[in-house]
C-alpha cells in the first residue's frame, strides 16, 4: 500500500452534489406526506458537514436561513450527533413550542439519506 492510501479522502464537490440532489426531494416528499408546505415548518434540522450545505439547502427550499438551527459553529462536524446537538439547542431555547413543526433531514456515509417531520405536542399538565 502506497503512502497515504490507507486514509479516507472526502471528495467535497461530490458530497455537495449528492446533498443538493438528494436532500431537497426527500424534504419535499416528507412535506407532501405530512400535508405541509415548506413555509409551515418552524425549525429545520440538517446534518451539518459544513455551514455552506445548510445555507444551500435552505436556499434550495426557498426558506429563510434563520429557520435552520445550527451547532456547527460551536462543535464543528459532529456527524450523526449533529441532530441531537441541534435538538438540544432548540430545547434549551424553549423550542419547539406546542404546535410547531420540526423537519429533520440527514445524509450520511454511503450517501444514505432521509427526512422526517415532527410536531411538538402540548406538554402534559
Amino acid at each position: 500500500m502506497g503512502t497515504g492510501r490507507q486514509y479516507l479522502k472526502m471528495n467535497g464537490p461530490e458530497v455537495w452534489e449528492q446533498v443538493m440532489t438528494r436532500v431537497p426531494p426527500s424534504v419535499e416528499e416528507t412535506l407532501k406526506l405530512a400535508g405541509l408546505r415548506a413555509d409551515e415548518i418552524d425549525h429545520y434540522v440538517f446534518h451539518q458537514a459544513n455551514r455552506n450545505l445548510v445555507t444551500g439547502l435552505m436556499d434550495a427550499l426557498g426558506q429563510p436561513r434563520e429557520k435552520a438551527v445550527t451547532t456547527i459553529e460551536e462543535y464543528g462536524n459532529t456527524g450523526a450527533a449533529t441532530i441531537f446537538t441541534v435538538l438540544d439547542r432548540l430545547r434549551r431555547s424553549g423550542r419547539p413550542r406546542a404546535g410547531e413543526h420540526v423537519l429533520i433531514a440527514v445524509i450520511g456515509a454511503g450517501f444514505l439519506w432521509g427526512s422526517m417531520c415532527l410536531r411538538q405536542q402540548a406538554s402534559a399538565a
